[in-house]
């Protein structure tokens, strides 16, 4: 679909060049051994030595936001799928596995009779599956129709700072110190804003923006405290205060997307009724797009695209929209 959307007039680069030759394979699926040496080997070198790797995937859509990396990958496998090299038992969720420094961590929900309904995050050797830490909290989250209690959210890993942020399916929004797993801040975001459940539990996930010009970064969330204005808002990355907060939009289930064009930065962030472009050094508005779902039990769940000087939405019974900021 994202493919599509630069047929569209007015948003097709004039040339697009890619790394590598885009060409059927030709050859029946071999697994790359030395491939998987090498990777393994980096990984290594990185979990030891406690340095980022260009395998390293921290957040949602990868480090950059673009779901694109610099690792030097392979995609061909064997006829009988990848090869198995570890597997831990984990729970229910929609978050995806993030990963930095020779580690991965994760986020599900754990159900038991002696413990009580829980959320977990995990923190795994990336070589080897081995528990590291694990961080745990009571949740009463609920999902009236056929799908997973929560988290929806993915987790962030901030190498530099050795921080996880990761939001839970009430909005427990908690950072965790990435050696140790211990808690260094934490807020119930939906309890202090009295933000309603929604018939989903919170599936928001954050950005981190280190480019703020406040130190120790920020963090930018879809809240949807829409009757406080503060349908967006800021939270510092080391403390956890609010910074700024904007808006009367409800949440929706994407992400934020910080970027810098023709010198100027914006956060463009795809709230219950459009997309809206901000100021991220200080949450002003500098205007909105209605994109509004469609139905009662539709939710605008997916994150803005930016490629250049576009941005990029799709949306549930929406199609798809491509927007040139001048």
């Amino acid at each position: 679909m994202v493919l599509l959307c630069f047929l569209l007039p007015g948003c097709a680069p004039d040339s697009v060049s890619y790394d590598r030759p885009l060409v059927e394979p030709t050859e029946a699926d071999v697994p790359d051994s030395q491939w998987k040496e090498s990777i393994r080997r980096e990984s290594k070198i990185s979990r030891s030595e406690g340095l980022s790797s260009a395998a390293d995937w921290p957040a949602l859509f990868g480090s950059r936001r673009t779901s694109t990396t610099d690792a030097e990958l392979n995609p061909i496998w064997p006829s009988d799928g990848p090869e198995l090299i570890w597997e831990a038992q984990v729970g229910t969720g929609y978050g995806s596995p993030v990963t930095a420094m020779g580690r991965v961590v994760m986020n599900s929900r754990i159900d038991s009779v002696d413990d009580g309904d829980q959320e977990c995050v995990q923190c795994r050797d990336v070589i080897d599956g081995k528990l590291i830490w694990q961080h745990c909290y009571p949740t009463t989250a609920v999902c009236d129709f056929n799908y997973s209690n929560g988290p929806y959210s993915t987790p962030i890993i901030d190498p530099e700072k050795r921080r996880v942020y990761t939001v839970g399916a009430q909005g427990q929004f908690i950072c965790l110190d990435f050696d140790s797993g211990a808690v260094v801040w934490q807020r119930n975001l939906h309890e202090e804003y009295n933000v309603l459940a929604d018939i989903f539990p919170v599936g928001a996930s954050p950005i981190l923006d280190h480019e703020v010009a406040r130190e120790g970064g920020q963090l930018i969330f879809n809240l949807g405290a829409f009757d406080k204005d503060a349908g967006i808002i800021s939270l510092a990355a080391d403390g956890g205060e609010t910074l700024w907060h904007a808006t009367d939009h409800g949440a929706a289930y994407g992400t934020p997307f910080v970027t810098t064009i023709e010198g100027q930065r914006f956060v463009f962030v795809l709230t219950d009724l459009g997309l809206v472009s901000l100021d991220p050094d200080n949450g002003n508005v500098d205007w909105q797009f209605d994109f509004q779902r469609k139905g009662d039990l539709t939710r605008n769940a997916t994150s803005p695209m930016v490629v250049g000087n576009h941005v990029i939405l799709v949306g549930t019974g929406m199609g798809a929209v491509c927007l040139e900021i001048q």
